[in-house]
């Protein structure tokens, strides 16, 4: 199965977050992210308390894992990935108290797609991911969840406001039926 990492219903008040304790990036590795989550009132948590989950911002870029929910109010997903990579934004019927669930998959830790699913809908909506993301970034910091952590100084900042129902981090691909099962 190679569940790495498993979290239960937890609720983010904007000023807190969790260290898993994972090294996702200290070498090229396949891994999936399953996130069940309802983002907070947009009006409350504001454009700089969205990051989901982070790992190792160093020298001004996102090392790896940036997952930003709901910047503008609008309904976006962000997912930054490798230096000077930009990112990819996916969109749809997400509204800022939407519950939504969503597969982020790395290949050689390299972003490979996005998978989400909001709750009342019946499509999974696929999102590819774009941006220069030739190399893996490599290092050692481990992900965060619930703030944005630069990894040089140890500061967290943009901390989520929401509920995040069950967060489950395997350490492989899944497969597409797999997926499916997990955004179904």
């Amino acid at each position: 199965d190679k569940l790495l990492y498993s979290m239960e219903e937890t609720v983010f008040d904007g000023n807190h977050f969790v260290d898993t304790g994972l090294k996702l990036f200290d070498e090229p590795q396949d891994f999936s992210i399953i996130l069940d989550i309802t983002q907070g009132d947009s009006t409350e948590s504001g454009r700089n308390q969205n990051i989901l989950c982070s790992t190792g911002e160093a020298e001004g870029y996102y090392g790896g894992l940036d997952l930003r929910t709901n910047p503008w109010g609008d309904g976006t997903i962000e997912l930054y990935g490798m230096p000077n990579a930009g990112g990819s934004s996916f969109s749809g019927d997400i509204k800022s108290t939407n519950r939504l669930k969503l597969a982020i998959l790395f290949r050689k830790g390299l972003p490979e797609m996005v998978r989400y699913k909001v709750y009342g809908t019946e499509n999974i909506m696929d999102c590819s991911v774009w941006g220069d993301y030739s190399q893996p970034a490599i290092h050692d910091d481990s992900l965060y969840i619930g703030c944005h952590h630069v990894m040089e100084n140890g500061h967290n900042s943009q901390f989520f406001h929401g509920t995040i129902h069950s967060c489950k981090i395997y350490g492989r691909v899944l497969s597409y039926s797999e997926q499916n099962k997990a955004l179904n």
